[in-house]
């Protein structure tokens, strides 16, 4: 990944934070660098953000004389927030053989394919550094949080919790009341129990995290900008329904959102807790249904939708375009990303499923001339209705029956001529209601799925 200036705002906020406060070193002779205590190697590790270059410089030396792979996640750390580092590239070099220069995104590439135990004192510095930022952040990663994921690869994703704020059962108008919506706008479309919400890109790029209640279905719409992906959870759990924000933290280039009954940090692509007290308890939400496509075919559809309201409480400039146009339009990723896998283009579409713990990617191209598309993942027939050109992809069970056209009024028909309704929830057959329900899937972009499902198939048409 090529260097970009869209993460640069993080290492001067957080430098001028840490230059606020600065840590002492211990007198030099009090310290033996050969096997330094865990106070400090600690000490050590946190100067590297000192206000002093001379004091970050003997600290790095401190450092390499260990030659301790365990300290380079802290070192690799304190690149993202302090470029400012005297003797930062030698010491990187004795310690693991490396000439990257200090390209961040480079070593945390090369890092996260690294299989480094960390050492026993990163989790306290990294709690400790991160809560300089946020004291949230403290809390999220506290060093005897229980952990799912490598805690190297949690990065700081340039705002404070909650800084890109949720929307909590935000108000909803009728479609003939949003006039600030064009046809063309894009829309992320829900249907529960026969109720329809549109939520335009245009609002949750600004807020990316929704929590609401359909039809009496407590849900979260959690959509990451960065990976383009938006996945609707039912969030309650044993009885407990959870309601979920942005943490401002990032997890191989997705957010980590956090539930607000316990402050764990959750996968929002995998919809399970991966940092904090219910990590470990078996504890997983249910994928639901949504769809990407325009104002104007929705609504076409559903006309009895309802939508979110511009007034939402926020300052924020909901126009078209006004968030992220330029990370949208561009082929570069903003954070760096490890396991990347070249069959697809980083940024390019897919539409991806999980059936039977099986993922599977479909390639929006693979689609473009293909309405209807058949497939078998884990052993189930499915049946992909799509629209590429909306970036509108559905699937739904098929058991056996095969689809060969879409009619002018919207419906499929099968290969016996009898003809299905196409609903958000289930396809139905019009002679006799028989149902064939759909399947939980979203789109994103490829490196983001590659990164979370590496053993993920690829659909490739007539194969």
């Amino acid at each position: 990944m090529r260097k970009s200036s869209l993460f640069l705002f993080p290492i001067y906020f957080a430098s001028m934070l840490f230059a606020q406060e600065p840590i002492n070193p211990p007198p030099p002779q009090a310290v033996d660098h050969r096997a330094p205590s865990d106070e400090a190697l600690l000490t050590d590790m946190i100067n590297l953000f000192h206000k002093d270059a001379e004091v970050r410089s003997r600290s790095i030396k401190a450092l390499a004389v260990m030659k301790n792979i365990g300290v380079v996640p802290a070192l690799v750390e304190a690149l993202f927030f302090q470029r400012d580092l005297p003797g930062w590239e030698k010491a990187m070099h004795e310690i693991t053989g490396q000439r990257i220069g200090k390209d961040w995104p480079a070593w945390m590439e090369w890092l996260g394919k690294q299989n480094i135990e960390p050492h026993r004192i990163y989790p306290i510095f990294k709690s400790k550094i991160f809560g300089k930022i946020d004291p949230a952040f403290q809390e999220f990663l506290s060093p005897t949080a229980a952990r799912a994921i490598r805690l190297d690869e949690v990065v700081w994703g340039g705002v404070r919790k909650d800084g890109i704020p949720a929307l909590d059962n935000p108000a909803m108008i009728p479609a003939a009341a949003a006039s600030y919506l064009d046809e063309q706008d894009e829309i992320f479309g829900v249907g529960i129990d026969g109720i329809h919400h549109a939520y335009p890109l245009r609002i949750m790029n600004w807020h990316e995290m929704l929590n609401a209640v359909i039809g009496g279905t407590p849900v979260s719409l959690s959509y990451c900008t960065l990976c383009g992906a938006a996945v609707l959870y039912e969030t309650t759990i044993n009885g407990v329904a959870y309601d979920f924000g942005s943490s401002g933290l990032l997890y191989r280039s997705n957010k980590l959102m956090y539930d607000r009954q316990t402050n764990s940090l959750w996968s929002s692509l995998h919809g399970e807790p991966v940092i904090g007290q219910l990590v470990g308890r078996g504890i997983k939400l249910k994928r639901l249904y949504v769809v990407r496509t325009t104002w104007g075919e929705w609504r076409r559809l559903h006309p009895q939708t309802l939508v979110l309201d511009k007034e939402t409480g926020f300052n924020r400039n909901y126009a078209e375009g006004a968030a992220y146009a330029d990370y949208f339009a561009g082929d570069e990723t903003m954070f760096p990303v490890a396991w990347r896998d070249n069959r697809l283009k980083a940024k390019e579409w897919i539409y991806g499923i999980i059936i039977g713990g099986m993922p599977k990617a479909y390639p929006l191209r693979a689609l473009h001339d293909m309405p209807i598309a058949h497939d078998r993942v884990a052993n189930e027939e499915i049946v992909l209705v799509s629209d590429a050109k909306l970036l509108s992809v559905r699937a739904y069970e098929s058991k056996g029956h095969r689809f060969v056209a879409k009619k002018e009024n919207g419906n499929m028909v099968d290969d016996a001529e009898d003809e299905w309704l196409i609903e958000e929830e289930e396809l139905i057959r019009l002679s006799d209601g028989k149902e064939l329900f759909r399947l939980p899937g979203h789109l994103a972009y490829w490196f983001g799925w590659y990164a979370f499902f590496p053993k993920t198939a690829v659909y490739e048409e007539g194969k």
